[in-house]
């Protein structure tokens, strides 16, 4: 069995870090970078202030952040 997520169950992060959906609590997603839950009290500052940018600049008409992974950023996945 393949010890890596599914592609589809990882999300970009506008700090850099990607993210996978935590299928042992099944309801959050925790960075693969500094192992917080994804929007917790626990991420560390500089990750929330970047996706506050992200959702600011959104409300102000500008282009959402997209937290699609690239196509091929596990282009050896099986």
């Amino acid at each position: 069995m393949n010890e890596y997520p599914h592609p589809a169950d990882l999300m970009a992060l506008p700090c850099g870090g990607i993210a996978y959906y935590d299928y042992e609590n099944e309801i959050s997603y925790r960075c693969g970078q500094c192992d917080a839950v994804v929007g917790s009290i626990g991420m560390p500052k500089h990750c929330k202030d970047e996706i506050t940018k992200w959702d600011n600049w959104e409300e102000l008409g500008g282009k959402p952040w997209n937290y699609q992974v690239p196509d091929d950023y596990m282009d050896d996945w099986s």
